[in-house]
C-alpha cells in the first residue's frame, strides 16, 4: 500500500499499492469492491485522490502518469503524463 484516503462519510477507502494498482473497498462490507489496473505495470501507483462528493478518482504512478476516473460510470475522463 502506497497511499489510501477514505471517502467523505467514510463508507469507502480508496487505496493504491506498488504494484501499479489502486481500488476501492467498502468498509461497511469489508471487502474490496474495484480493483484498477490502469497505470503501467512497470511503476508503482503512488498517490490516490477522491473529490468532495466521492465520485472522482485521481490516481498517480511513479512514472508521472495521472489518471482521473468517474468511479459512478467506472470510466476514464482523463489520462496524462
Amino acid at each position: 500500500m502506497t497511499d489510501l484516503q477514505f471517502s467523505s462519510n467514510s463508507k469507502l477507502v480508496v487505496f493504491s499499492a506498488d504494484d501499479s494498482t489502486s481500488g476501492i473497498l467498502k468498509t461497511m462490507d469489508q471487502r474490496v469492491d474495484q480493483v484498477f489496473s490502469d497505470h503501467n505495470k512497470n511503476f508503482a501507483c503512488t498517490s490516490i485522490s477522491l473529490n468532495s462528493n466521492d465520485s472522482i478518482l485521481a490516481s498517480g504512478s511513479s512514472e508521472g502518469e495521472l489518471i482521473v476516473r468517474n468511479i459512478k460510470d467506472n470510466e476514464i475522463i482523463l489520462r496524462d503524463h
